[in-house]
């Protein structure tokens, strides 16, 4: 509604469907190349955009307007890979004793660093093991 300068919700449903589609790519258009926004961020944006318009009954071809957004590079482009063994030891000698714990947690346990924060002594399991 910001995009098209719209202050009435009743607005945008009102018109040519063809026409709101090619706002809608305009839209997307914008959104790749004045705000630099990623697919994956263009794809949330236009989920509330598609309830919009289905909710009020209006039928757009999704699939073409989909296909402005593009594909996206996965994780950033980023590649996700464990830590070395080297790596580890130079973690656990810079390390104090309660960051020794949370690094040794996270590799064995292959749990994500934003986890640490919200972990509880509840959610863990003590096991009995017999050696």
């Amino acid at each position: 509604m910001r995009f098209r300068r719209v202050n009435d919700c009743s607005q945008p449903s009102q018109g040519n469907p063809r026409l709101i589609q090619s706002q809608l790519i305009e839209y997307i258009i914008y959104l790749r190349g004045n705000r630099k926004l990623g697919s994956n961020s263009i794809n949330t944006n236009m989920a509330a955009v598609k309830k919009f318009y289905d909710t009020n009954d209006i039928a757009l071809k999704w699939a073409k307007i989909k296909s402005y957004v593009g594909k996206g590079k996965g994780g950033g482009g980023r590649k996700d890979r464990p830590y070395t063994i080297k790596e580890i030891s130079k973690m656990l000698e810079k390390a104090d004793q309660l960051g020794k714990i949370a690094t040794l947690l996270m590799c064995l346990s292959g749990i994500r660093v934003g986890t640490l924060s919200s972990l509880k002594i509840r959610n863990l399991e003590k096991i009995d093991m017999f050696l």
